[in-house]
């Protein structure tokens, strides 16, 4: 749920490369960076969950990671770091 929750409260809906766990802010957690290398074993993960135990939550994770990816990160025929996953703004 955690692991989830790092790329689900981030506007462009993906993770940052680290976090901060301190309680800062009334936050459980904050991005220690900014920067996303992409981390596709994250959705395959959420895969195996699902068909693991048959909870459709794992699949919409996966897919909700997967959107973000696709909006974000996909340049032509392939996929790229992004430079701030706090500004849905940033190319």
């Amino acid at each position: 749920y955690t692991c989830y929750q790092m790329y689900a409260r981030m506007p462009t809906g993906l993770a940052p490369e680290t976090v901060i766990f301190d309680g800062k802010n009334g936050e459980d957690f904050r991005a220690e960076t900014k920067f996303s290398v992409l981390r596709p074993e994250t959705v395959e993960s959420l895969y195996i969950l699902f068909h693991l135990t048959g909870d459709p939550i794992y699949r919409e994770w996966g897919w909700e990671i997967f959107s973000s990816m696709q909006q974000y990160c996909k340049q032509g025929v392939a996929y790229v770091a992004l430079v701030d996953v706090t500004n849905p703004r940033e190319p």
